[in-house]
C-alpha cells in the first residue's frame, strides 16, 4: 500500500512537472507567434470591396437608373509580415499582393443588362517603416503594374464597327463629341499602368495594444504604359490623359460593439481631352458591427468624372449605399517594456 501510495505521489508530481512544462511552451509559443491567420488578411493600404444602390448613372442626355453595382477587391497577399513585425516591436516590414478588382453595373432597363464590367488585375509591392510607442505611426510605399479592361469587342465610339482594326484607329482619332459618340453597349476600354502610393497612419490602442482608431494619408500617382500588349492606343490616351493623380484622408475608430469609419479622396486626371471631366472626388462613411469585424454599411456621395472604364467621358454625380467589405484586421502592436 505504502509503495502504491508513493507511486501516485510520483506520478502525481511528474504529471504537475510536464503540465507546467507545457503551460511555460505555450506561453513561450504564444510570445512569438502572431494572433491571426496570415492569409486570411490583406495587407494595409489597398482598396475595399462595395455592393451598392445608387442613384443613375451617366450625364443628363445618357442617365440610366441602377438596380446594383458591385466594386470587389480580392486580395491574396504573396508574403506579408508586417503583423508579425509589427508584433515584436520591428520597424521595417514588405508585402507583395496579387490583386483582382472590378467593377459592374446592373442597369434598371429592359433585359437588366451589365453594361461593360471592369476587371483590374495587379500585382504590388509594399515596404512598410514602423515607429513605435504610446501612438504607433505606420508609414508605406507602394509600387504596383496593373492591367485595366472591360473585355468588349466592338470599337469604342461605334458599335457598328470592330475593335482593333485601322478604322476604329481613324474614328477614334477624329471622335468631336465623346459623351454622345461613346458605344454605351460594348465599347473596348483597355490600358496597362503603373502605380506609385505613399501612406502615413497613426494609431490608438487598447490596453492589449491592439489598434481601435487610425488616421491615414495617402497621396497616389499612377499612369499609362504605352507600347505594351493591351496597352490603351494612343487616339484614346489624347482624351484619357497620361495617368492620375489621387489623395486620400481616413480615419476610423471602434465605439464598443460598432465602429464608424470615415474617407474623403479627391483625384486629378493631367492632360485629359477637351470636354473630358479632369478631376473627382468622394466623401463616405461606414459603420460596422464589432463582430462583423471588416464588413459593415456605407453611404457616399461621389462627383466628378466617372472612372467606370470607357465612361471616363462621362461626369457623375451619385450617392450610394450598401455594403462594404475590408479584408483587413486591426494591428496589435509590441507590449511596452517595463
Amino acid at each position: 500500500m505504502q509503495i502504491l501510495v508513493h507511486s501516485l505521489v510520483v506520478l502525481t508530481l511528474l504529471l504537475t512537472s510536464l503540465a507546467h512544462a507545457q503551460t511555460e511552451e505555450q506561453a513561450k509559443k504564444a510570445e512569438v507567434e502572431p494572433d491571426y491567420l496570415a492569409l486570411a488578411d490583406a495587407p494595409v493600404f489597398l482598396p475595399r470591396s462595395y455592393l451598392y444602390w445608387g442613384t443613375p448613372v451617366g450625364p443628363p442626355e445618357h442617365k440610366r437608373p441602377l438596380v446594383f453595382a458591385l466594386q470587389y477587391a480580392l486580395h491574396l497577399p504573396v508574403y506579408s509580415n508586417l503583423r508579425d513585425q509589427a508584433l515584436h516591436g520591428k520597424h521595417w516590414a514588405g508585402a507583395a499582393t496579387l490583386s483582382f478588382e472590378g467593377e459592374l453595373r446592373m442597369l434598371a432597363i429592359p433585359s437588366k443588362p451589365v453594361r461593360m464590367p471592369s476587371y483590374r488585375p495587379s500585382l504590388s509591392g509594399q515596404l512598410f517603416y514602423m515607429v513605435h510607442g504610446d501612438v504607433p505611426t505606420l508609414f508605406g510605399l507602394r509600387a504596383a503594374a496593373f492591367h485595366y479592361s472591360n473585355g468588349q469587342e466592338r470599337c469604342a465610339y461605334d458599335q457598328n464597327v470592330p475593335d482593333d482594326t485601322d478604322e476604329c484607329y481613324a474614328l477614334l482619332r477624329t471622335v468631336g463629341d465623346p459623351v454622345d459618340q461613346l458605344n454605351r453597349q460594348n465599347g473596348n476600354f483597355s490600358m496597362n499602368g503603373w502605380l506609385l502610393a505613399i501612406h502615413g497612419r497613426v494609431h490608438e490602442l487598447n490596453v492589449h495594444r491592439v489598434a481601435i482608431a487610425h488616421l491615414a494619408l495617402g497621396l497616389t500617382v499612377a499612369g499609362n504604359l504605352p507600347g505594351t500588349p493591351g496597352s490603351m492606343d494612343p487616339a484614346t490616351r489624347r482624351l484619357y490623359g497620361w495617368g492620375q493623380l489621387g489623395a486620400e484622408l481616413d480615419a476610423r475608430r471602434r465605439f464598443g460593439w460598432a465602429s464608424l469609419g470615415a474617407r474623403a479622396a479627391v483625384n486629378y486626371y493631367p492632360s485629359s481631352g477637351p470636354h473630358i471631366p479632369s478631376t473627382n472626388g468622394l466623401a463616405e462613411l461606414i459603420i460596422g458591427p464589432y463582430w462583423l469585424t471588416g464588413f459593415g454599411f456605407f453611404a457616399r456621395y461621389t462627383g466628378g468624372r466617372d472612372q467606370y472604364n470607357a465612361f471616363f467621358v462621362d461626369r457623375l454625380q451619385q450617392f450610394a449605399a450598401g455594403l462594404s467589405w475590408d479584408g483587413e484586421r486591426p494591428l496589435k502592436f509590441e507590449e511596452e517594456k517595463p
